[in-house]
C-alpha cells in the first residue's frame, strides 16, 4: 500500500518536475527574448534621452537670412540664410543638434554691445547670448557670428571724396568693440568651443556698373576690404576664432582684369569677376523695388555657409 502511494506520487512528481522544467525554460527563453528585444530599444531611449547640444548664431541681418520681398523690396527674415544652410550641413554628423539665433539685422559692433534696435531682456544681443551661452555652456556645439558690415555699408552712399572718412570711422568702431565682443563670447562659450567668425564680402562692386565714377568707387571699396577684413580676421585668431573667409569666396579681391560673361538686364556681357559674382550672390544688380540690396540672395548665403564649412574642417566639433 505504501508502495503504490510512493509509486503514485513519484509518477505525481515527475510529471509535476517535467511540468516545472518545461515552465521553467518558457520563462527562461521568454526572459531571453526579452532581453533580446529590450537591449536595442535601451539604446535608442538613451539617444532620445541624451542632453541637448546647441549651434548659436550671432550677428546682423545676414545671420537670419534676411531677404528683400521680389515684388515689394521690403525686407524679412527667412529661413534659407547662411545659418540654416550650415545647420542642415551639422545635421548630417550631429543628429539632434539645435540651431539658437541671436541675430538683428542692422546692428552694428556698438549696438550688439549695448543694445538700441532690436528688443532683448538682458538688453542687448550680446548680454542675451552669453547668458544663454553661460547657461548651456556644457551642451554648446558651436558658436558664429558676423558683424561689422553696418559699421562701414553706408559708406557705400556717401559722396566719393567723404568715403575715406567715412569708413576710417567705421574701423575705429570695429577696432575699438570687436575685441571687447569676441572677449564676452569666448568667456561666456568656454575655452573648448569652437568659435567661427566671418569675414565680408563687397556689395559696392556693382557700383562699377554705373560707369567711370562708379568704378573708381568699386575700386576704393576693394581696398577698403582687404583693410577691414584683415581686422576681423586678426582679432578672431587672438580669442581663437576660426575664420570663414567670406570675402574671398565671393571673389571679392579678384582683379578686374579678370572676367566672365554674365546675363545682366537680358543682355549678355563681360564683367569682371568680382562685379559679376556680387551681382550672381546679392540683391546689389537686381532690378527696382528689390534691387539693388546689400544682402545675399538665397545662392549667396549658400556661399557663406560653404565658407563655414571650411573653415570648421578638422575643428574640435
Amino acid at each position: 500500500m505504501i508502495k503504490a502511494i510512493a509509486g503514485r506520487n513519484i509518477g505525481l512528481l515527475s510529471r509535476l518536475n517535467r511540468s516545472a522544467i518545461a515552465g521553467v525554460l518558457a520563462v527562461g527563453m521568454a526572459g531571453m527574448v526579452l532581453v533580446a528585444c529590450s537591449s536595442a530599444p535601451s539604446k535608442a531611449v538613451s539617444k532620445l534621452h541624451a542632453p541637448a547640444r546647441y549651434y548659436v548664431a550671432l550677428g546682423d541681418s545676414l545671420s537670419v537670412g534676411w531677404q528683400p520681398h521680389p515684388s515689394t523690396g521690403k525686407g524679412y527674415r527667412t529661413k534659407q540664410g547662411y545659418t540654416n544652410d550650415l545647420y542642415s550641413y551639422l545635421l548630417k554628423t550631429m543628429p539632434g543638434l539645435k540651431l539658437v539665433e541671436f541675430g538683428c539685422p542692422g546692428e552694428t559692433t556698438a549696438t550688439m554691445m549695448n543694445g538700441g534696435i532690436c528688443h532683448y531682456s538682458d538688453g542687448s544681443q550680446l548680454k542675451q547670448a552669453d547668458a544663454f551661452m553661460q547657461e548651456h555652456r556644457k551642451s554648446l556645439a558651436l558658436v558664429t557670428l558676423d558683424i561689422g558690415a553696418n559699421d562701414v555699408d553706408s559708406c557705400g552712399n556717401v559722396p566719393m571724396p567723404q568715403v575715406g572718412s567715412c569708413a576710417s570711422t567705421g574701423m575705429n568702431e570695429i577696432k575699438t568693440q570687436l575685441p571687447e565682443i569676441l572677449s564676452s563670447i569666448r568667456s561666456a562659450a568656454g575655452s573648448s568651443v569652437t568659435i567661427a567668425g566671418m569675414t565680408l564680402y563687397d556689395p559696392f562692386l556693382a557700383k562699377w556698373l554705373d560707369g567711370s565714377s562708379g568704378q573708381g568707387l568699386a575700386t576704393l571699396s576693394v581696398q577698403l576690404l582687404k583693410l577691414i577684413n584683415a581686422e576681423l580676421a586678426g582679432e578672431y585668431a587672438k580669442y581663437g576664432l576660426l575664420t570663414a573667409h567670406v570675402g574671398t569666396a565671393f571673389s571679392s579681391y579678384t582683379p578686374f582684369s579678370q572676367t566672365k560673361t554674365l546675363s545682366l538686364h537680358d543682355k549678355f556681357a563681360k564683367y569682371p569677376v568680382a562685379v559679376a559674382q556680387i551681382c550672381v550672390y546679392t540683391w546689389m544688380c537686381a532690378p527696382f523695388p528689390a534691387g539693388p540690396d546689400i544682402h545675399a540672395n538665397f545662392e549667396g548665403y549658400e556661399v557663406i555657409a560653404q565658407a563655414f564649412e571650411k573653415a570648421l574642417q578638422g575643428s574640435r566639433l
